[in-house]
């Protein structure tokens, strides 16, 4: 006997029986174990924060890296699954600054031991959270082995990639223009600015303003009148470090005379004026350069105030003139190089003025002051109000200023060839994301700033010489100067040799006080203060958590490059990016092979999903609603699974529970329940279904054709496309398959139909559960473990089985070719399709289906075997073919594309009769239900009424009833009785059990 199956389960109960099933039978581990010399597959865990509560986001990358491990775990292969945790970086220091409550580095500096202390102690506030979601939606993983950035182990691989690197080449120092984060005192990458969540629409001041000419050249003297550079910026706080102005070259340039003064402006810019003008003369910018002007806010400076021309000044908007601060822009600083110019750094590292009437005040609050001072001075030609977007600090939420840095890079610009090549090997999901964002971003992209003036972080393990050394000049002129020496520390035995110290913890403020003799002046060699950029710790990731190369040397290299990769589609920018950077500089080739990534999620208002606007639910309350299998599915079918930004809709995700998921439960009840009526025992392999039933045929060969996709979607990481299979399957399985073989099930003779009838559907659910067990974990085990094992039985079924604990250790189905019969299932599905339009006619004529009509008419041939399922479906007594079909006043006519289909509705009096007669079953059917019959019950019919309906029927609804005969005769002595008012008589009923 099968376990008896209740047909109202509910679902999430089921799911966390089986999860008490899989931890205390340790089905994991021994799905692990059972494979333990099995080829290795490999993929890595993009680790996450635990800073925070698991979202839907979170819960949609989870369930990608539980798919795809199960699936090849079934297929044979030997899948790791190592969690990590991201510990490092600005969550987790934001956290500690609002606990503390500082304002800013100066606080954390008084004492950076009991900030870090606090940091290593609430870094996994959330883990517990963490692994209560993650295993509610089934997601094996291996947490008691878990990595952390923060370890030693990890932090000291990283150390020693960063010494690789720098070995290559591929590391240098330098001043540089990075947006930076004047709340969090530090700056950004530029990936990590590029990635979600940093930019917003902002109003600021469009300014244009007025700079006096001090000297003219000869095609712009006017007998000693005044000239003005017309000039635009939206950052008039960054005029405070103004010292030149800059001029496309090529672009025509022209005095303009408006009112009393003369402007000079580009020529496709004349709109900015906004009034009327006089056009004097005309030039290109290369006959500008080198004019000077008086400044709005001077400086001592030298080689400044005069213009420069450079290619990057744009037509396209303000007036062709742009004014350059080389400490607060990007193609300022590299005009600056370029020019010679001076640098004015006037901005501390909170984002304050370090001089002048606006000292101490943050550069954004002094903005408008700044505006309204040279308004009331009269440098201000007009000002307006622009929106455009602009980034922000993806952390804190603070806006961004560019600003010049002195920091650590890595060499992108000398790697780009090998990226890009490299970048050949990878399978990318969705495909044009190799050449699109993913490749166009390593086209364009900078070097890499690596070194962030934080405090928890992986310390840089860089040490320079704080003593002073001698450098020969010439004619041996001695002269004392800093001592140059620099050491990058590779690993904590070279520290430790160098220094004859060893830590217990590699973290600031402990590592800062590790110092050493200068080999080359006798110094003290001391670190520099900055921590690593978080994103090289989840670029290290591959062989960090191996501690690689101390260690574990030969598991990393099997495990790398990775076969598979999966994160949301941002990551492109980020953690993918790393990855690449890292693998290509260090090792020479990519670190994974096949990436997936995902959309993002917002919610049914299409914004991301967030707790302030309230526009999701809860993860955790869905899947207690709904269960985690219907979560799962319902992301991994959806087109978020192909890189496209998709809405949560609760609602779609309650039509996959009621329908898919109710509709497998029902087909799976259904069988247990008849099969222990009849005590059916299923029999050991496919190879014994030998049915001539073209319905058990037509089932078995949509079977493997489904086997047949679904694992060539797989191997090609197509998720999507591979969920999207199994609503269709089930839906001809259950209201196709199972209910036009009802009668099968349903008759009280045991014959060798019956025995088919089960024995193919016990096969196709049996095997539908293997197939579906890597999306739907947990009811796939549970109709599995119930049709395998079984109580009467310790033989091998389906496939040879039957002795596994667990569908999680069965092998993965294979297609049987020579079974799939590609015409067949062409036919079945061109049969349904005429089926749906003959009773879209009925509809629309107002029909009922169980009234028989005379013909349905169809456009295309069908297998004459296949016309009796169609005749039954349409509840019709002939099929015609027809070449063209017209409509008529007695015709229904319904298209689908190239099919169409037409209904004769004319019913004559035998039809009607007929149609009463299946009236009256469904009716005997009600009543069955209504006096609490099994459904095997046998009956005896008693009516009174009707007589024409049950002379020339009344074999059909003893048949249909389970009735042993039917008597004209009133009841006596039954158990119930009802009054019916069919259109043609009316009849009464009465039912007794046998």
């Amino acid at each position: 006997m099968f376990k008896p199956v209740n047909p109202k389960q509910s679902l999430p109960e089921m799911e966390e029986k089986i999860l008490e099933f899989w931890e205390k039978e340790k089905i994991f581990e021994k799905s692990l174990e059972i494979r333990r010399d099995a080829e290795l597959y490999s993929f890595y865990d993009g680790p996450p924060f635990a800073t925070g509560l698991p979202h839907h986001g979170h819960l949609l990358a989870s369930t990608s890296k539980d798919v795809v491990p199960r699936y090849f775990t079934m297929k044979g292969f030997r899948v790791p699954r190592r969690w990590g945790w991201d510990t490092h970086g600005l969550p987790i220091e934001n956290i500690i600054e609002k606990k503390f409550s500082y304002k800013g580095k100066r606080d954390i500096e008084k004492n950076i031991g009991k900030f870090n202390a606090e940091a290593k102690k609430t870094v996994l506030q959330f883990a517990d959270e963490w692994k209560k979601t993650v295993r509610r939606i089934g997601r094996w993983v291996d947490f008691d082995n878990s990595y952390k950035t923060m370890d030693n182990p990890f932090m000291e691989s990283v150390w020693w990639g960063f010494s690789e690197l720098h070995k290559k080449g591929l590391v240098y120092k330098d001043s540089r223009i990075s947006l930076y984060c004047p709340r969090c005192s530090t700056p950004l990458s530029n990936f990590e600015v590029a990635m979600d969540s940093s930019y917003k629409e902002v109003k600021d001041a469009s300014v244009f303003f007025k700079l006096k000419l001090l000297a003219n050249k000869e095609q712009i003297t006017a007998n000693g009148s005044e000239y003005y550079f017309l000039v635009w910026t939206t950052t008039p706080w960054t005029l405070l470090a103004n010292v030149a102005i800059a001029v496309n070259p090529q672009a025509k340039y022209v005095i303009a005379r408006q009112g009393k003064e003369k402007y000079i402006l580009a020529k496709d810019r004349l709109g900015s004026l906004g009034g009327e003008y006089e056009i004097e003369s005309e030039m290109i910018g290369k006959d500008l350069e080198g004019i000077e002007y008086e400044p709005i806010f001077p400086h001592g400076i030298e080689n400044g105030y005069r213009v420069v021309t450079g290619d990057f000044v744009s037509l396209e908007d303000g007036t062709g003139i742009v004014h350059i601060a080389p400490a607060f822009g990007e193609d300022d600083f590299r005009t600056r190089k370029e020019n010679k110019l001076p640098i004015i750094e006037n901005v501390d590292d909170e984002g304050k003025f370090t001089e002048g009437e606006w000292a101490g005040e943050n550069v954004w609050e002094a903005n408008f002051k700044i505006l309204k001072d040279i308004s009331e001075k009269g440098f201000v030609f007009k000002k307006e109000n622009v929106s455009h977007s602009y980034p922000f600090c993806h952390r804190c939420d603070t806006k961004l200023i560019y600003m010049s840095q002195p920091a650590w890079f890595v060499k992108v610009s000398e790697l780009k060839k090998r990226l890009l090549a490299e970048n050949e090997k990878i399978s990318w999901h969705p495909e044009h994301l190799k050449h699109g964002r993913f490749g166009h971003g390593l086209e364009t992209a900078p070097d890499w700033n690596v070194s962030r003036s934080r405090y928890w972080g992986n310390p840089m393990p860089i040490w320079q010489c704080e003593g002073e050394g001698e450098k020969r000049k010439e004619k041996e002129k001695r002269e004392r100067k800093r001592c140059d020496n620099l050491k990058i520390i590779g690993s904590f035995g070279e520290l430790e040799q160098l220094s004859g110290k060893k830590l217990e913890d590699y973290h600031r403020p402990m590592i800062d006080e590790i110092t050493f003799p200068c080999e080359k002046c006798g110094g003290t060699m001391k670190r520099i203060p900055d921590v690593f950029d978080c994103w090289v710790e989840a670029g290290s990731m591959p062989f960090a958590e191996f501690h690689y190369p101390f260690e574990n040397k030969e598991e990393f290299e099997k495990r790398f490059p990775a076969q598979f990769i999966s994160e949301y589609i941002a990551q492109t920018r980020g953690w993918f990016y790393t990855l690449h950077v890292l693998s290509v500089g260090l090792f020479g080739k990519p670190s994974f092979l096949n990436a997936v990534t995902t959309g993002t999620i917002t919610g049914a208002d299409g914004k991301k999903l967030s707790k302030s606007l309230g526009n999701f639910t809860d993860p955790n309350i869905l899947i207690n609603r709904y269960g985690a299998d219907a979560f799962r599915f319902y992301l991994m079918h959806s087109p978020l699974m192909e890189g496209e930004n998709s809405n949560f809709n609760e609602d779609e995700l309650k039509d996959i529970f009621k329908g898919m998921f109710r509709m497998l439960w029902n087909s799976y009840s259904f069988f247990v329940l008849y099969s222990n009526i009849d005590k059916f025992s299923p029999e050991s392999q496919i190879s014994n279904l030998k049915s001539q039933n073209l319905l058990d045929k037509w089932i078995i060969s949509e079977l493997h054709s489904l086997i047949k996709n679904v694992n060539q979607h797989m191997e090609n990481y197509e998720i999507s496309k591979t969920a999207r299979l199994f609503p269709e399957f089930i839906d001809n399985l259950s209201n196709w398959y199972i209910r036009r073989s009802r009668k099968r099930f349903w008759k009280s003779e045991n014959d060798e139909d019956k025995k088919e009838a089960y024995e193919t559907l016990h096969h196709v659910l049996a095997e539908l559960s293997k197939i579906m067990a890597p999306f739907t974990p947990f009811v796939s085990e549970e109709i599995f473990k119930n049709l395998t094992r079984p109580n009467f039985s310790n033989e091998k079924i389906d496939g040879g089985q039957a002795g596994e604990e667990s569908v999680h250790l069965a092998d993965f189905p294979k297609a049987k070719e020579k079974i799939i019969d590609n015409e067949l299932n062409k036919q079945m599905r061109l049969v349904r399709k005429f089926v749906k339009l003959g009773l879209a006619a009925r509809a629309r004529a107002g029909i009922k289906v169980r009234q028989p009509l005379q013909e349905l008419m169809v456009n295309e041939i069908i297998d004459d075997k296949l016309l009796e399922l169609l005749k039954d479906e349409v509840n019709v007594k002939k099929i015609g073919f027809y070449g063209s079909i017209e409509k008529n006043p007695g015709i229904h006519v319904e298209e689908e594309g190239n099919s169409v289909v037409g209904l004769n509705v004319v019913i004559s009096d035998d039809l009607r009769l007929e149609g009463e007669a299946r009236e009256l079953i469904r009716r005997i059917q009600e009543l069955r239900k209504k006096a609490g019959y099994e459904v095997d019950n046998r009956i005896t019919i008693c009516y009174q009424g009707g007589s024409k309906i049950f002379e020339k029927f009344g074999d059909m609804i003893v048949r249909e009833t389970l009735a042993t005969g039917a008597i004209e005769n009133e009841g006596t002595d039954f158990e119930i009785e009802e009054f019916f008012e069919l259109e043609t008589a009316p009849v009464k009923i009465w039912l007794k059990r046998i």
